[in-house]
Parts: structure tokens; sequence; C-alpha cells
């Protein structure tokens, strides 16, 4: 899964990306992540990532 956030949402940004990338192991959190299919937890992806990921979403539509 990616998680992209609006530009309008810069002020809460990085505090819903460490509530995400916390989930991991919590007795709240791990339910959560197996129902998704995510056991690991979610990880934090740099610009790079994400732009691989565009061209890639790019790429299998056309």
């Amino acid at each position: 899964h990616v998680l992209l956030t609006h530009p309008r949402m810069a002020a809460e940004a990085a505090r819903l990306r460490d509530a995400l990338l916390g989930l991991a192991g919590t007795p709240e959190g791990q339910p959560v992540l197996d129902e998704l299919g995510i056991k690991g937890g979610f990880e934090a992806m740099n610009e790079e990532d994400a732009e691989f990921m565009i061209d890639l979403m790019d790429t299998l539509l056309d």
C-alpha cells in the first residue's frame, strides 16, 4: 500500500506518518496491519521511491 498526502495536509503529514509507522507490534495496531495484509508494518518512502511507483503505474495503465 502507498499512502500519499496532499500538500494541504503538510501540517499533519509527519504526525500521520509517525502514527502509521508506529502501528507494528502494538496491541492496537498489529491487528489492523494483519487485516490489511501488512504483517511487518508500513515503511517510509522517499521521493525517489514515490516517483518510481507513479511511473510504474503509468506504464501499467498504458
